[in-house]
């Protein structure tokens, strides 16, 4: 397609407003109106981004477990007096950096009825003691010191039964170690 040279296109009109349409002034917004619009548009500047971190951060917390819930059991614990005993001494323990819950470790010897519900206890809260896991040795080793503090407890006496104590219930030093 040619163009035609400007000398053959026809004079452009001039724009004029046809006469019945008029322009409204200019409105001036009001200072609460420009601060909606600024809020507004702050959180939507600030949300979006902060959502997003706290969205990837929540799905990335998700997708890093996952593996680790498809590998490992879930331990399921039964709530019994003696497990609820041993979860309070590791609360105590996280609470003051492992140090301070000698109060409620002697409290899991009277709260459990024997060494097995007591080991079972430390096994599933090993936080109460001062190991990250127990074994059965682990446990009966830390049980007998506990029971130094205490003797004459269910599962003190238990242990004593068993042969699991490397001191008699009725040692006169007991009472000087616990003076």
């Amino acid at each position: 397609m040619t163009q035609r040279p400007l000398s053959e296109r026809p004079a452009a009109r001039p724009i004029t407003p046809s006469p019945t349409a008029t322009a409204a002034p200019p409105q001036k917004a009001s200072k609460r109106s420009n601060g909606i619009v600024w809020g507004i548009g702050l959180l939507i500047g600030l949300g979006l981004p902060l959502s997003f971190f706290i969205v990837s951060g929540v799905v990335g917390a998700q997708e890093e477990a996952a593996p680790a819930a498809q590998t490992a059991p879930i331990a399921q614990v039964v709530v019994t007096p003696c497990t609820s005993s041993m979860a309070a001494a590791a609360i105590a323990a996280a609470e003051n950096a492992g140090f301070e819950n000698d109060a409620e470790m002697i409290a899991t010897l009277s709260a459990c009825d024997d060494v097995s519900g007591w080991v079972d206890a430390i096994k599933a809260f090993p936080g109460a003691g001062s190991l990250t896991s127990y074994t059965t040795e682990d446990a009966h080793y830390f049980m007998g010191l506990v029971c130094v503090r205490d003797p004459h407890t269910p599962v003190c006496e238990d242990a004593s039964v068993l042969g699991l104590l490397d001191f008699k219930l009725d040692d006169p030093r007991l009472a000087e170690l616990n003076g």
